[in-house]
């Protein structure tokens, strides 16, 4: 009888430890999704709670009941509103077509960056082509600035020079800053308060982060922690200020501290098979994520996310989301969709 006690009184003992060992590795995430240790609310499992047949999205901790009101807000399948086919080509390869990102101007104009065609084109909300300049160099990565010109990068393409090019509204192409005595690569670029984010790339591998001022002059480098976290794109939500750092191991956002960015992946729903680059917020903080030729929306909780089907036969390669919540997605065959998502 006593060995039994003390049998039980063990069992106990280890699942109280096991216990205490899963709430410490715990994170919780407020509404302002600041990280906190610990806590009772929204804590993100450590595993996943349950999972797709397809092992490409799963979600922890979900409510059936907020989840379902939380998909009524979408529709099941995009509208398409308008088609815009690729520009002309004499390449066969289909990849040359591909649009490497979408970016809205704070005046709703949009520019989208043809990457291999080496140009970029200004669009009105309605698709209408406003200009189209043409580059010398094929960019992948880019931010609009407040004036509504675009910056780019020239991402780790082979040939490709750690330059930040500017073209301005009026089609004017300049050199706006050479970054190669911090980096062999630049990846993603963010503006925001009168500040540019550009991710750079050493070898051995190595992200991290690397701010400048309007004039192009560095101000600090702010490394990933651990060294060796994989990172290529970077994204804010303007209504709370908040930057994200997107890695390209499965798909995973890092927040951006004050002096590094974080090893602590905040994102509850977890995608795998997906290209960083179709990351963007819209109007209300909720996270579009392209998936194959699916979009997934993740609320700005991040735990919590719906999927919309969009017909197109190739994979996503980009999405934004314009002033007039119009879902702009780009393809891999370089044709360019302006749809509705949202179920009004």
């Amino acid at each position: 009888m006593s060995s039994s006690k003390e049998d039980r009184r063990m069992m106990s003992s280890k699942s109280s430890k096991r216990v205490s060992r899963k709430r410490k590795s715990k994170i919780s995430i407020t509404n302002d999704n600041a990280i906190v240790e610990g806590g009772d609310k929204c804590q993100m499992q450590t595993k996943p709670h349950s999972r797709k047949e397809t092992g490409e999205i799963w979600t922890t901790q979900n409510n059936s009941r907020s989840t379902a009101n939380f998909a009524e807000s979408f529709l099941k399948k995009v509208d398409v509103k308008r088609h815009i086919p690729p520009p002309e080509s004499d390449d066969p390869l289909p990849y040359l077509k591909t649009i490497g990102g979408i970016s809205v101007c704070d005046d709703n104009l949009i520019w989208v960056n043809y990457t291999l065609h080496r140009q970029v084109k200004l669009f009105t909300p309605s698709g209408e082509v406003l200009k189209t300049v043409r580059l010398d160099d094929r960019c992948q990565f880019t931010c609009c600035l407040p004036s509504g010109d675009l910056l780019l990068t020239q991402g780790t393409m082979y040939g490709s020079q750690p330059i930040i090019t500017l073209v301005q509204r009026t089609g004017d192409v300049r050199k706006f800053a050479n970054l190669c005595s911090f980096a062999k690569n630049l990846l993603g670029i963010l503006f925001q308060d009168d500040m540019i984010y550009v991710i750079g790339h050493r070898t051995p591998k190595k992200d991290f982060i690397i701010t400048l001022n309007m004039d192009g002059v560095v101000q600090t480098i702010i490394d990933t922690k651990p060294d060796k976290i994989n990172i290529n794109h970077i994204i804010s939500y303007s209504q709370t200020g908040r930057i994200f750092a997107v890695s390209t191991d499965g798909f995973a956002i890092f927040p951006l501290e004050t002096a590094s960015v974080s090893s602590k992946e905040i994102n509850k729903v977890h995608v795998n098979h997906t290209y960083s680059k179709t990351a963007c917020f819209d109007n209300f903080g909720n996270l579009i994520i392209g998936l194959r030729s699916e979009i997934f929306v993740t609320d700005p909780s991040l735990e919590r996310s719906h999927e919309i089907q969009t017909g197109f036969p190739v994979l996503v390669t980009s999405t934004a989301v314009d002033k007039q919540n119009q879902l702009w997605i780009g393809i891999g065959t370089g044709d360019l969709y302006i749809t509705e998502y949202l179920n009004k």
